[in-house]
């Protein structure tokens, strides 16, 4: 079973739904910041932030299990 996306319109303040709109190069910009984030070595808690011309911000975050930001969201082993 996969964990579901944690979506906050600030930390603390979870979101059920979302809907991102992007550029064709906001969209390129976060793909290349996925290809970055999966070609090398990163530090726990990588992130990347998008930001359009009228300064809108989308910020997406990758973690693992037993990383203390992302592990609330996991499954704990039983």
């Amino acid at each position: 079973m996969g964990v579901s996306p944690l979506m906050e319109s600030e930390p603390g303040r979870q979101l059920r739904e979302i809907w991102v709109y992007l550029s064709d190069k906001e969209a390129l910009d976060l793909r290349e910041a996925f290809d970055d984030y999966l070609s090398e070595p990163t530090a726990p808690g990588w992130h990347c932030h998008i930001t359009d011309s009228d300064g809108n911000e989308l910020s997406v975050g990758v973690g693992e299990a037993d990383d203390p930001s992302f592990a609330s969201r996991f499954a704990k082993p039983s």
